[in-house]
């Protein structure tokens, strides 16, 4: 994913953080994480349809040389 969009579709929690689960419990970040919620994954329908995805992808890439 690019950066981008991560910024986008993700939020940042810094290490430490107490992240809480549906069921109430919790558990505190060992490191820095970026969480994506599932509503915005890219949908997946087959991994012939992934790998479409991953190629398009890095078809889209700007490699520095």
């Amino acid at each position: 994913m690019p950066k981008n969009e991560l910024d986008e579709k993700a939020t940042f929690y810094k290490k430490g953080t107490k992240r809480f689960r549906s069921d109430k419990t919790w558990f505190r970040t060992k490191a820095d994480l970026y969480e994506i919620p599932n509503k915005n994954l890219n949908q997946i329908n087959s991994p012939s349809h992934l790998k479409k995805q991953l190629k398009d992808y890095a078809g889209g890439m700007k490699v520095n040389a």
